[in-house]
């Protein structure tokens, strides 16, 4: 009898551990939308609030960052751009969200390109932070970019040379609020020569 008491006891302290852990927890699909939500708001503080210590930041392409501080500046970067993401097509596999990207931003908007669309994208959490972001650009996006800085990148060597060799030291561009509004004032500097031609 004292047996069973104790059994009854182990199990139901299991079964408390285990819904308190569920109720603790967010999902990953909750875990996206939060994400979005903060990466919209332009909070970089509370953004990288989300962030693992361990956390991979990955656009195909583009860069691949596991240092925290590089995190925050591609936040910063985007904050300065305006940008806002739309989430769509969330599928969950265990502790992973798969999606579907849009991005808008006024870097997109001053290379006259509607929107940027990343499929596929994921985040992979570990204990409700982000562990792991990747997102591979469209091959229609990756067109689109490419048509853009075929005419951009002569005109900004020529013309934009300095400016350029600060952003992009030994070849890596750093991201930061600085940078983005650089960015977009030598493209509006590069559309308006094109005008003028």
């Amino acid at each position: 009898m004292e047996n069973s008491g104790v059994l009854k006891l182990g199990f139901m302290s299991i079964l408390l551990t285990i819904i308190l852990l569920n109720c603790s927890g967010q999902n990953p699909e909750q875990l996206v939308e939060k994400y979005e939500t903060l990466y919209n708001s332009h909070d970089v503080e509370k953004l990288m609030s989300l962030y693992s210590d361990e956390a991979v930041f990955e656009v195909v392409g583009l860069f691949k960052l596991s240092d925290t501080e590089k995190i925050r500046g591609v936040a910063q970067y985007d904050s300065a751009l305006d940008l806002t993401m739309t989430i769509s097509d969330i599928k969950v596999r265990g502790d992973t969200a798969f999606f579907k990207l849009q991005e808008n931003n006024d870097w997109l908007h001053a290379m006259e390109i509607e929107a940027a669309y990343y499929d596929p994208a994921y985040i992979v959490f570990r204990k409700n932070l982000v562990y792991h972001i990747k997102a591979e650009a469209s091959p229609e996006t990756m067109e689109a970019f490419k048509t853009a800085m075929e005419g951009f990148w002569p005109w900004a060597n020529e013309n934009a040379a300095n400016r350029l060799a600060e952003m992009i030291p030994d070849g890596e561009f750093i991201y930061n609020a600085q940078n983005a509004v650089k960015v977009v004032k030598i493209i509006n500097e590069y559309k308006a020569s094109m005008k003028n031609k």
